[in-house]
């Protein structure tokens, strides 16, 4: 993910805890704020009960190739942090995907017909 894609800093993330919104299934949880830029920024939060760092980094590249799969659908303006849940690595691909697209519809970031 682009540099200028990525949220970062811990007062982007205290903002987002306390201005945002917060959509959530069983298996993630997105937090999302507007922001004054034309594009999206994005953060991704592994619990650390999810599994050891090879488990959490594994986890976290699954994620950025499903964000990368439906960022050019994605409404433009909003910080998004998404934070894994429960057994979210126990999860396939398709199913990861099907779970970010879920929530992110939920949250009106993201048309229904994807």
């Amino acid at each position: 993910m682009q540099r200028h894609l990525r949220l970062r800093g811990r007062t982007a993330f205290q903002r987002l805890r306390t201005d945002g919104q917060v959509k959530k299934n069983r298996d993630l949880m997105v937090s999302y704020v507007p922001n004054t830029l034309p594009h999206n920024r994005y953060g991704i939060i592994v619990v650390k009960h999810i599994g050891k760092a090879v488990t959490r980094n594994r986890l976290r590249r699954r994620l950025r190739g499903c964000l990368q799969n439906v960022d050019a659908a994605l409404l433009g303006g909003y910080d998004i942090v998404i934070i894994t849940r429960g057994k979210s690595a126990d999860l396939k691909q398709v199913e990861l995907c099907a779970a970010l697209t879920d929530v992110l519809q939920r949250a009106k970031l993201l048309p229904e017909t994807l």
